[in-house]
């Protein structure tokens, strides 16, 4: 016979079967149906390709850059993630890395649920699994393209099993590490790890509580360092007001707002919100589950004590109660305080009932626990024994039914955004002449939207993956149009904004000069996402130009000096391999003759200092075409005597091969 665990208070009248786990294999039909579901959700959304749907993008090669762990000056909200993800890319591609991460999440937290419930039997165990991995808290989340919100909300039941594991201390704090991690991964699921797991030790005895709460709160400040550290370093104050009332809680069933909370939707995004939410049998479902958690919070009130009622009722119903005041009595004081830095990472109110959905799903485990519970076979009884086991079975398959019928279009709802895309041909070569044009400044991404829509990927728009594909400082915009019924917000949390960019301030095309000031050295441009169209303006050169994506490289007029360009831009090395129309600018065809001149210069002997002296301080131009003072450039005899372009073959030599004194072709 077990001894009951010391912290799990029963009834004189219970029996110590009560609390008996199952059996090593008992977690088996739990875990089964976790994964079954988990593979009807995402199954067919799985094959070769990446993810570009909304905030889950990526790209097949990441990046090695600052901004991996948030060194770049923007927001760490994908710190560590990124850094992760790259890390392990030699071994399993970023497109595979997400198509595991989203099964994951669904399975750990139906996995997590069960062993939560392993003292309560295999019908509880099912019947929470099920509820865990398939409910409107996940459909909405995944709707919103947020699998790495999904891991916090996937390891909540794991933390409470290892703070609740009869391992001594140490091991125990170690176990509690490992299952925070994965959550870790973004600065909102470390926040949840640490939440979870300090309220979990209030449950533990009140002789290792004082242990367990200084533990667990240094363990909470080790796991947050990866973005704690770069958010305090780049810390640009407060976001944007708005953003409170763009994200707070919204109504999407006939239920209302505080019924809406309750059956774990109400998403901002009124295009996430699946249609099933506003029909008679998924509300009618929602509401059975409901009915299943508040039967399930008595019961485990009465069998486990008030203490652990206390805590699963405050974990069930105190995120409801605190995202609906948000949304409604205190919008307006929550509104102001987001511009206190760190309160916004809490805004999207909707992210908060994942501690809900975790409850909820314990308790209808723990109804059906107890109605299998007390219909079993006893002493004095005839029953036989599948007979007693039979309204368990029945408890599990009508939770299992329930949960599925709240929320039926959750597949098809996947399966619309996450589609594995192939990126286009011109990728590779935009991010290598992007990175060789920007040499020591930053690059800007045109058109100045966060969020993209090109017809390679469909209709769904996806965050702009430029930034995870250059090693070099990238200026996005960040903001951000929600609509809410007939109010629309704006929620700008840009630290530089289009005019002050320069956007705006020539007709067609960015302005030089102002990029120049920002530290702005190349222009990408996303030709087949809606937006306004760029041309080319004095100061930018078109360093790639293919069927998806441009590259302007700033020269003169601009910041970079355009010699540099042809040592590094791509797609062959220097300007010349990409010959410029002969409706070029004067200006632009003057800046080509440059950057040949430096090649031809490099091509030549060392010892020719005087040649490659001209060449570096006047470009490689007559003295007629040259813009500095003739003082500047020594005896006019070495002006004359250099091999420039001259006469009306000039663009006919700027396409051809450079070639140097020795006949041997310049690289």
């Amino acid at each position: 016979m077990v001894r009951p665990r010391p912290d799990l208070q029963q009834d004189p009248d219970s029996s110590v079967d009560r609390v008996r786990p199952v059996g090593r294999w008992g977690v088996l039909p739990a875990t089964l149906v976790s994964l079954a579901l988990a593979l009807v959700v995402c199954g067919r959304s799985l094959g070769p390709g990446v993810y570009l749907y909304r905030d889950f993008v990526t790209v097949p090669e990441l990046a090695r850059g600052r901004g991996l762990l948030g060194g770049d000056g923007e927001p760490p909200r994908a710190v560590p993630l990124d850094a992760v993800m790259a890390a392990l890319s030699p071994l399993l591609g970023t497109g595979v890395q997400q198509q595991v991460m989203l099964v994951a999440t669904l399975f750990l937290a139906g996995t997590g649920v069960a062993v939560l419930l392993r003292w309560r039997g295999t019908a509880a165990m099912v019947a929470g699994a099920a509820v865990a991995t398939w409910n409107p808290f996940v459909a909405e989340r995944l709707a919103l393209g947020q699998p790495p919100t999904l891991l916090a909300y996937s390891m909540t039941p794991w933390l409470v099993v290892a703070v609740r594991s009869r391992l001594s201390t140490s091991r125990a704090l170690g176990l509690v590490l490992g299952c925070a991690l994965p959550a870790a991964l973004t600065p909102w699921g470390a926040l949840v790890a640490a939440f979870v797991t300090i309220g979990a030790s209030l449950a533990t005895s009140w002789r290792r509580r004082l242990t367990w709460m200084g533990g667990v709160t240094m363990l909470s400040v080790l796991w947050s360092l990866p973005w704690l550290v770069p958010a305090l370093a780049n810390s640009t104050g407060g976001a944007d007001p708005d953003g409170a009332r763009a994200f707070a809680l919204r109504a999407d069933s006939p239920l209302g707002l505080v019924g809406s909370a309750l059956t774990l939707g109400g998403s901002w995004a009124a295009a996430t919100v699946p249609g099933s939410r506003t029909s008679v049998v998924g509300v009618a479902a929602s509401m059975l589950l409901v009915a299943a958690s508040l039967v399930g919070l008595v019961a485990l009130t009465r069998r486990s004590g008030r203490s652990a009622g206390l805590l699963a009722g405050a974990a069930w119903l105190v995120p409801v109660a605190v995202a609906v005041v948000l949304a409604g009595p205190a919008l307006e004081l929550f509104s102001s305080l987001q511009q206190v830095p760190g309160v916004a990472i809490g805004r999207d109110t909707h992210r908060w009932l994942g501690l809900s959905a975790v409850a909820s799903a314990v308790l209808v485990g723990v109804a059906v626990g107890e109605l299998a519970w007390r219909t079993r076979s006893r002493p004095g009884r005839t029953l036989r024994r599948s007979a007693s086991r039979m309204p368990g079975v029945v408890g599990a398959v009508v939770v299992l039914s329930a949960a599925v019928l709240a929320v039926p279009d959750l597949p098809s709802v996947v399966s619309r955004g996450y589609r594995p895309v192939t990126l286009p041909s011109d990728w590779a070569p935009m991010v290598r002449a992007a990175e060789g044009a920007a040499g020591g400044g930053q690059v800007l991404v045109l058109p100045f939207q966060a969020f993209r829509r090109t017809p390679w990927v469909g209709d769904q728009p996806f965050l702009d993956p430029t930034p995870r594909a250059l090693g070099v400082p990238v200026v996005v915009s960040r903001q951000l149009v929600v609509a809410r019924g007939q109010q629309r917000w704006t929620v700008d949390d840009d630290v530089v904004t289009s005019a002050e960019l320069g956007l705006g301030a020539t007709p067609g095309g960015p302005d030089p000069v102002q990029l120049r000031r920002r530290g702005i050295t190349t222009v990408v441009e996303w030709l087949d996402s809606p937006g306004a169209r760029w041309r080319k303006t004095d100061g930018l050169v078109t360093v790639f130009d293919g069927p998806h994506f441009r590259v302007w490289a700033v020269t003169r007029g601009g910041v970079r000096n355009p010699r540099r360009i042809a040592r590094k831009a791509e797609p062959a090395g220097n300007l010349c391999a990409t010959p410029p129309s002969l409706e070029a600018t004067e200006h632009e065809v003057l800046a080509t003759r440059r950057a040949r001149s430096r090649v031809v210069c490099r091509s030549h002997h060392p010892a020719q200092r005087r040649h490659r002296w001209w060449c570096r301080h006047s470009g490689g131009l007559r003295r007629d075409q040259c813009e500095r003072p003739e003082g500047q450039h020594g005896h006019r005899r070495r002006q004359e005597g250099h091999r420039a372009a001259r006469g009306p073959a000039q663009l006919r030599r700027l396409v051809s091969p450079v070639r140097s004194r020795s006949g041997r072709r310049s690289s």
